[in-house]
């Protein structure tokens, strides 16, 4: 069976249990069952890895049309403050859903096409003139990331200076993985081109593009790739490198369009519900997702892919898309599983290099915000994943 077909499937088996949840009082959970369950996952997760703050959002329609949310900490540890519903974190790269989203709005406004070349819109990079937009958003283009460069940790955590968008392709410039389309790398350089494209075909910085055409409805989301005023500051939960070095001072012009965003778990869990529908109201979008042990097209939902900044993979309850974000203070994923139509997010106020993180976490919150459906829901929901467990990606 095609994978387009299996999507279709899995498409309308969220559609057919959205139906069956609406008129059907059994396929319910209640909100203190949920609030009570990410509240205990986010005290034992303190437990175990040790962060100062972090909280989780969960928007699921059989509850409620607002997210339900679990806060745990304090704003810095030299703070009695409790974080709270207003208080904002470093995302990484859950910006990247953000310029992917611009790049299919252009798209769609006949303003740009996946096949169209990087030296279509920035001439002076003239070594780029084969790698598409298509390989930029599925990390195929083998371009050098200039966090592999020597000294790159040394000289963020030194100088932890403004970087502008130009001088981070400087270093990338010349220098790739493989020839393009050919792998699977990802690279945070890839979203910080598109971030010029956007600007150029826009003719508007991405803070204001970003402002004005998705940030209206989100009330704690800022697009700040340098140093943030001091209102957002004020806002901004302190993040810290193995819970031990203060990186807040580490603005996210490093990241740039691939990952300078602030925002709370609230607000990415609203977004992300957004976001992932309006990819998958385009079939076309789908179609580009690749294998990330080769880079090709993906075929088969037993294997884990990745295209417009989003991660495809089978779970022991059906397929789940997901975008992680990582700084050198903070550690966050947003997560939505088709089937039940259900978004959520986590954020913590650490760096955890390592995804064993995401692991201990997803395992712990996916059974709670499934809750006590109906076993042939479950069972139609896993049709086509072929996974009994959680295998999170080492990428």
């Amino acid at each position: 069976m095609s994978r387009i077909l299996r999507f279709l499937l899995i498409y309308t088996c969220f559609l057919s249990n959205m139906i069956i949840a609406k008129n059907l009082g059994d396929y319910s959970y209640s909100k203190i069952k949920l609030t009570n369950g990410i509240n205990n996952i986010m005290v034992e997760a303190k437990s175990k890895y040790d962060f100062t703050a972090g909280e989780i959002s969960v928007l699921s329609p059989y509850i409620s049309h607002y997210p339900i949310n679990a806060y745990y900490g304090y704003t810095s540890k030299l703070s009695t403050q409790p974080i709270n519903e207003f208080s904002i974190f470093q995302i990484g790269s859950i910006t990247k859903t953000f310029t992917a989203l611009a790049i299919l709005k252009l798209i769609k406004e006949h303003k740009i096409k996946l096949t169209d070349t990087v030296d279509k819109f920035l001439p002076q990079y003239k070594l780029w003139n084969n790698i598409t937009i298509i390989q930029l958003l599925n990390q195929t283009s083998g371009i050098y990331d200039y966090s592999d460069s020597f000294l790159w940790w040394f000289r963020l955590l030194i100088f932890s200076n403004n970087w502008s968008p130009n001088e981070l392709l400087k270093i990338s410039y010349g220098k790739s993985y493989f020839k393009p389309g050919k792998s699977w790398h990802y690279s945070n350089i890839n979203y910080v081109i598109l971030g010029l494209i956007i600007e150029k075909i826009s003719q508007k910085k991405l803070d204001e593009y970003f402002r004005q055409n998705f940030l209206k409805n989100l009330n704690n989301t800022f697009y700040r790739p340098n140093n943030p005023n001091d209102e957002i500051k004020n806002k901004l939960v302190h993040g810290y490198y193995k819970n031990k070095s203060d990186m807040t001072n580490i603005n996210g012009s490093w990241l740039q369009a691939g990952g300078a965003m602030l925002s709370n778990a609230n607000d990415v869990s609203i977004w992300y519900l957004f976001f992932i529908q309006q990819l998958m109201a385009n079939k076309t979008i789908f179609n580009s997702f690749v294998n990330i042990n080769d880079g090709k097209k993906l075929n088969n939902l037993s294997n884990i892919g990745y295209s417009f900044a989003v991660f495809s993979m089978p779970t022991p309850y059906g397929l789940f898309l997901f975008t992680p974000g990582l700084t050198s203070g903070y550690t966050a994923l947003a997560g939505y599983l088709p089937c039940q139509n259900i978004s959520f997010s986590y954020i913590l106020n650490n760096n955890f290099n390592k995804q064993n993180i995401h692991q201990y976490l997803l395992e712990k919150i996916l059974p709670i915000i499934i809750g006590n459906k109906n076993s042939n829901i479950r069972e139609k929901c896993k049709k086509g994943t072929l996974f009994n467990k959680i295998v999170f990606p080492d990428f």
